[in-house]
């Protein structure tokens, strides 16, 4: 998890059925303690180990973390207790945000509050054994009378940048960016009932602001009423926050009709299209060859709607075996079969209020077709095992790389569900149709791949460009980019080059391209092949009656080992001293184990 993996606290992510797809590698404080155990524990508590703030198990089906998934609903700082025996607990403050997007779950991040709960547990008795106490807890405490400040840790130090002998002059109000009046009152009065928490936001020594979680309690202090707040620094955890709001947003940005790459004459007719279909509503079939980008067009349109703040549920058809079609698509009940433990939300459940895209239609079994089209004309579903039915208030949009008209005269596909999903149809064209644009995403991947891969491609040289425009690209848009994510792993320098590519395009294509590109003007073979110097050589002493092919490959090697060594390896230098394309130098190097 390459985005949490320096955050020094448990992050976990769940897919849409609660399951853990992903989680950083924070290190546990107590050895021997398995994190894995502890986060599923968190999910479905299937070992009883944990409990609330108060002592109860969390229920094993209905957690709060299911219920979170389930409801979409987020949840912060919840104490959660995992009991590693009879006389030992770890406590942990839990926050989880629902991720929005497609097959994803929530967003689970942990800190250990073992410290905390205890000392909180001690901090009933005298005021000798609070500073004892306190001043060993790994988060700020201050100690306050009607807002003026009596005492302080020494953590303040590291928190706002303050000796604590500083900060005794100073009101609370003095510390706080923001004196909002609900917060104000959980800090400063003492109506508020001990262990009340609130989040602030306070101003350090150097006017940095940070986030922080306040517990506030109420405590005595020289026979007097006072307040002691427990200051957890979660400035960390709101830059997560902001990292994921930052990626969700980029999706969402990714994915606008005004972020469409091209300017072809056949995108810019698909881009004409889409505000007025979006806004419409209606069913849409989108055709087109694989790797044309359908599931970029579904989102965009889904993106473009009114349902763009709904889930987008993206359903791969061909890859749902046959017998768990309709369990998938409408969920089941529990005991609708033998392994139906739990009810489960089906993709139309999950979709609800927003959009179902269905890739790959073609590929859904006749008996399912019939539901499908029920599904489509009622507005209803009934889950599997269920008597009751469901409301089904999706925006279906279908897509198929495949002759539905054809697939409905052999009678594999149902020519009223064809027309049921058919109420608007776009094609997506394929590469080959848009030449235009093909230099315009292969720089898109190129500066993607540059952030992922920390290179600094600059662009393309001239073979490489005329390759692209001449390749046929059965593979489309998917095609392209791996071939470019694969140039920009290899390119040794600034600007990739055929060389670059992976074998499957450089042993197969190079001569039928180099003999058409610029260089081709040089003096060539009798295959059409650019002429090396060595080459040219034994040419020029074959015409006047000498042949010496056997000192062809020893003088050729010699000369590019002499051009390496005067250039300090610079072949680009080496390229122009002999009088070669990039493609040939690679190829005689690799022949002569120069590489």
């Amino acid at each position: 998890m390459p985005l949490f993996g320096d955050i020094p606290i448990g992050v976990f992510i769940t897919d849409e059925n609660c399951v853990i797809v992903s989680s950083n590698s924070a290190p546990m404080s107590r050895k021997g303690v398995s994190k894995v155990d502890i986060e599923k524990s968190f999910v479905y508590n299937h070992n009883n180990r944990c409990i609330d703030a108060s002592g109860s198990p969390l229920p094993s089906k209905n957690g709060p973390i299911i219920k979170a998934v389930k409801e979409k609903k987020s949840f912060s700082n919840m104490e959660i207790g995992y009991r590693i025996d009879e006389n030992e607990t770890l406590w942990f403050n839990l926050s989880v945000s629902c991720c929005g997007l497609p097959g994803l779950g929530v967003v689970a991040a942990y800190s250990e509050i073992t410290a905390i709960k205890r000392i909180q547990n001690e901090l009933e008795e005298t005021w000798l054994r609070y500073k004892t106490l306190l001043s060993g807890l790994p988060d700020t405490v201050i100690v306050h009378r009607d807002g003026k400040i009596l005492y302080s840790n020494a953590r303040i130090r590291s928190f706002l940048g303050y000796k604590p002998y500083e900060i005794t002059r100073k009101k609370i109000s003095e510390l706080l960016a923001d004196e909002d009046p609900e917060t104000m009152n959980i800090l400063l009065s003492s109506d508020k009932g001990s262990g009340t928490r609130c989040e602030a936001l306070f101003t350090g020594a150097d006017g940095q602001k940070k986030s922080a979680l306040v517990k506030s309690l109420n405590i005595t202090f020289n026979d007097r009423p006072a307040k002691l707040l427990i200051i957890e620094d979660i400035s960390k955890q709101k830059r997560m926050e902001q990292d994921i709001a930052r990626v969700k947003q980029q999706l969402i940005e990714n994915y606008s009709y005004n972020s469409f790459i091209g300017k072809s004459k056949p995108v810019a007719n698909i881009i004409k299209l889409i505000p007025g279909i979006a806004s419409i509503g209606c069913n849409v079939l989108i055709l087109g060859e694989s790797g044309t980008g359908k599931s970029m067009l579904a989102r965009m349109l889904h993106e473009s709607s009114a349902r763009n703040n709904k889930p987008f549920i993206e359903v791969n058809c061909g890859a749902i075996p046959e017998t768990l079609f309709e369990a998938e698509f409408f969920g089941y009940v529990k005991g609708a079969f033998t392994d139906a433990k739990l009810d489960s939300k089906g993709k139309f459940a999950a979709a609800s209020g927003g959009t179902i895209f269905l890739d790959e239609i073609s590929e859904i079994p006749l008996n399912l077709q019939v539901k499908l089209l029920k599904v489509i004309e009622e507005k209803r579903f009934e889950p599997l095992g269920s008597a009751s039915s469901q409301k089904a208030d999706v925006r279906i949009i279908a897509a198929t790389n495949s002759n539905l008209k054809e697939l409905v005269k052999a009678g594999r596909f149902r020519e009223d569900l064809f027309y049921r999903l058919n109420v608007v149809n776009m094609k997506m064209p394929p590469l080959r149709q848009r030449r235009e644009d093909i230099e315009l995403l292969a720089d898109f991947f190129i500066a993607q791949f540059n952030q992922l891969y920390f290179k600094n491609v600059t662009g393309i040289t001239d073979e490489f460009r005329k390759f692209l425009y001449e390749y046929e690209f059965p593979g489309n848009i998917r095609e392209l980019r791996n071939m470019v994510e694969h140039a920009c792993i290899f390119c040794g320098d600034n600007y990739i080059d055929i060389a670059d590519l992976s074998e499957e395009y450089r042993e197969t294509p190079a001569k039928e391209y180099e003999k058409n590109l610029p260089s081709a003007k040089k003096e060539t073979a009798d295959s059409g092949e650019e002429l090396s110097p060595g080459e040219k050589a034994v040419q020029d002493e074959k015409k006047n009656g000498i042949d010496w092919p056997g000192r062809l490959e020893k003088f050729e090697k010699e000369l590019i080992v002499e051009a390496l060594k005067k250039f300090g390896q610079n072949r680009a230098k080496v390229m122009k001293h002999l009088n070669m394309s990039r493609m040939t130098l690679w190829r005689k190097m690799k022949n002569y184990g120069l590489l």
